[in-house]
């Protein structure tokens, strides 16, 4: 039973597709206020480097801010939503749980190192 929970897990993980947005697109809807970007990686990932401007949500921090009925309160409903994180599945985590609150999330396929490489901007 509980390996099928984890199955069960997984696969709801990978049930939302990667965004179609090219960079270029999402780099644009960024930098017009258009659009946050939410960066699921570690603290320590993160102090690394990160996107100016991105904001750091891991996915359990998600969760607890749901639970508390509190994303609204910190995380804009009328701005496209982008998550990443290094390989994809925790941005893909995350923005199953925004798309759950009715959020237009758009998880992206690549990492920071892409990001930073497309241009945007690093802190």
């Amino acid at each position: 039973m509980k390996y099928l929970f984890l199955l069960l897990l997984t696969l709801n993980a990978f049930a939302l597709d990667f965004t179609k947005d090219d960079l270029s697109i999402v780099k644009a809807n960024f930098k017009s206020g258009k659009a946050v970007i939410i960066d699921t990686r570690s603290q320590r990932e993160w102090n690394k480097g990160h996107v100016n401007g991105a904001k750091r949500y891991e996915v359990s921090d998600l969760k607890k801010l749901r639970e508390k009925g509190e994303l609204e309160k910190n995380i804009p409903k009328d701005k496209i939503i982008y998550t990443h994180c290094m390989a994809g599945y925790r941005a893909k985590r995350a923005a199953e749980i925004l798309k759950e609150r009715g959020y237009d999330v758009r998880p992206l396929k690549k990492g920071y190192p892409d990001l930073i490489k497309a241009g945007f901007p690093k802190k």
